[in-house]
């Protein structure tokens, strides 16, 4: 068995996968605190799938993400949030504390409405591709496409670029 194709164990997938559902959960949600409970639940469920781990790794992130971005949903359809980065959020972005253009970037993008803020985080953020988008998604690579096209739209309008 090679090791693109070896199962991780709950460990290895935790360690491998820990910074990703951080950077998903802290861009997704408004609040640290939530955050943090969003990438606990994430890793309890997964805990809880064991027959998860016995996919190939590409497989456990895509699902991870998945797990993720529903996860971010349910939160913040349940709490009012405040619209505003931390600077503590954005160290764990790796963004600067002087590097206020990037929090307002970030900020505008957590106020998108999430039909286009998830494909736009994706995309963007994570770097999937259009098609790798749409599979975790669940989307046509198409409505993907105009989401990414409707969202970089209303991003210029809200950061005032022409």
């Amino acid at each position: 068995m090679d090791t693109a194709s070896k199962a991780l164990s709950f460990e290895e997938s935790v360690e491998t996968y820990a910074d990703l559902v951080t950077r998903l959960c802290v861009l997704h949600l408004r609040n640290p605190s939530d955050a943090e409970d969003c990438w606990q639940d994430v890793f309890i469920t997964l805990y809880q799938h064991p027959e998860v781990l016995a996919r190939p790794p590409e497989q456990v992130r895509f699902w991870l993400v998945r797990v993720t971005l529903n996860r971010c949903c349910d939160i913040n359809r349940h709490a009012a949030h405040r619209l505003h980065l931390s600077l503590d959020d954005s160290d764990r972005l790796g963004i600067s504390h002087t590097d206020s253009y990037a929090v307002e970037v970030i900020d505008c993008l957590r106020s998108l409405p999430e039909k286009y803020r998830a494909p736009m985080l994706l995309h963007y953020c994570q770097g999937y591709s259009v098609r790798e988008t749409a599979d975790i998604l669940h989307r046509r690579e198409g409505t993907v496409k105009s989401q990414l096209q409707r969202g970089r739209e209303l991003l210029k309008g809200e950061l005032n670029f022409e």
